[in-house]
């Protein structure tokens, strides 16, 4: 179960009153989480889990960011690339056995 109010914060400071965004989401423990982003009419918030903001977090600190939809590509024009190495290997092994056919 976790609770969520507008402009109140997990370190028990006040934030910014009526404002969902930006404000740590607990549970019943204190423990943050996740990381509300947004509001939707009066009841609804929108959150970041705590897991995939510690993942950003380590990324901006490295400066790698991944992709996934780059990643995607990547894999697809490998796969081309490697099926067109074994469709220039066919074309090369066919085209030598019509010469040993013919006799040339």
């Amino acid at each position: 179960m976790f609770y969520c109010e507008a402009g109140a914060r997990a370190d028990g400071s006040a934030g910014a009153s009526g404002w969902i965004g930006d404000v740590e989401l607990v549970d019943l423990n204190g423990h943050v989480v996740g990381l509300n982003i947004a509001r939707s009419g009066r009841i609804e918030c929108f959150a970041i889990p705590s897991i995939t903001l510690v993942d950003l977090l380590r990324k901006v600190d490295t400066g790698k960011f991944s992709r996934p939809e780059l990643e995607d590509l990547r894999k697809e024009v490998k796969n081309a690339e490697t099926l067109l190495e074994r469709v220039r290997k066919d074309a090369e092994r066919l085209k030598s056995q019509l010469k040993e056919a013919e006799g040339n």
